[in-house]
């Protein structure tokens, strides 16, 4: 069965290569997201690990960005992504329930017109498995 095992808002992410094999690695993880002035843009990411995932199930995820009081049409909606994990063979010996994968997403210039309450909703397979909120603050006032 598909869980979502961990989420995180962050400045950036980027998959790197190391002697173990690839890696994503995470930079500045975001308690909340705080551009320089609302209204305003600001970019970010997040990273979704999802396990319950076989080698070589293909699944279609959609990530949607809302306000939490449902005011305006979502900031993002990436519409349904398919994705599949490669067969590693040094996971073999491992139950399905515990194999898995993270993904992240840039957003580039996302553009907020409010102070507030904002929620991620994490869609697997056309089904809502999870809803993580933040709160979005300018740092300074216009």
């Amino acid at each position: 069965m598909l869980r979502i095992t961990s989420f995180t808002y962050c400045e950036d992410s980027k998959p790197e290569q190391s002697p173990t094999g690839p890696r994503l690695s995470i930079s500045n993880p975001f308690a909340s997201l705080l551009p320089a002035f609302v209204p305003g843009s600001f970019s970010f990411s997040v990273c979704i690990g999802i396990a319950g995932i076989g080698p070589g199930e293909e699944h279609k995820l959609q990530y949607i960005f809302r306000s939490s009081d449902n005011s305006v049409e979502p900031l993002i909606n990436t519409g349904e992504v398919q994705f599949n994990v490669n067969q590693e063979p040094t996971l073999q010996s491992v139950p399905v329930d515990h194999q898995g994968v993270v993904l992240s997403m840039d957003f580039k210039n996302t553009v907020f017109r409010k102070n507030g309450e904002y929620i991620s909703d994490i869609y697997m397979d056309g089904i809502l498995v999870a809803s993580y909120p933040i709160m979005v603050h300018g740092r300074e006032t216009v």
